[in-house]
């Protein structure tokens, strides 16, 4: 059976011909992003990413958040926060100069063909695409946050969820007179961001039980 390649639709059609490139490749990987992703697949994938900082940016690490890091069998998608030890806080994004240390590990990822299409390009913080291991029959969807670290312990909960837990910690610092988002945690009398080290440091500065993520899978 011969198959259509999606350029040939894009021809033979007049309502493609309307649609966004976002919403192009949703159509494009429609059954790709149906199929969930096992555990192993998502492990392979993070030492590959991992492999390529490692040679770019030694100061620089990436963290698999969401179901993964849960403990979960399979994922929808992949979500990842990347972090660089000199990007302390966001001003000092400035110390790369001319250098977009995400657009540069996109790239490269690009080029060793893991990373087969793009939602979002040479975006400075988040990146957006569809990635693929060599010999898998899919592609998955990928997120690339690249966070200062005085927010990676709430972003890295944040992330990880999972929604209804995250609500419910939400509700809890606001009791407590602080916001927290995937920014940092704000205390809302000052507005100051409070950095912390480990999240096991945060869920003991608001006076909430500790959690592993495991244990934060409530559906």
């Amino acid at each position: 059976e011969q198959k259509i390649t999606m350029d040939q639709v894009l021809q033979n059609t007049s309502f493609l011909k309307e649609l966004n490139h976002e919403q192009i490749l949703g159509i494009k990987y429609f059954r790709d992003i149906e199929e969930r992703i096992p555990r192993n697949e998502v492990i392979q994938m993070e030492t590959l990413i991992k492999n390529a900082i490692k040679h770019m940016y030694p100061d620089m690490d990436i963290t698999v958040c969401g179901s993964f890091r849960r403990g979960n069998n399979t994922s929808g998608d992949i979500d990842t926060l990347l972090v660089h030890k000199k990007y302390i806080k966001s001003s000092d994004y400035i110390k790369f100069g001319n250098q977009n240390p995400l657009s540069h590990l996109t790239m490269i990822l690009t080029k060793i063909g893991f990373l087969k299409d793009h939602l979002t390009l040479n975006g400075k913080t988040k990146y957006m695409g569809l990635c693929a291991l060599k010999n898998s029959p899919y592609a998955r969807r990928i997120d690339i946050r690249f966070v200062p670290m005085n927010c990676f312990t709430s972003a890295l909960i944040y992330f990880t969820g999972s929604w209804k837990f995250n609500v419910m910690m939400r509700n809890h610092c606001i009791k407590k007179g602080y916001t927290l988002s995937e920014y940092g945690l704000k205390k809302n009398s000052t507005g100051e961001i409070i950095p912390f080290n480990t999240e096991a440091e945060l869920f003991k500065f608001i006076d909430y039980p500790y959690k592993t993520p495991i244990e934060r899978d409530i559906k």
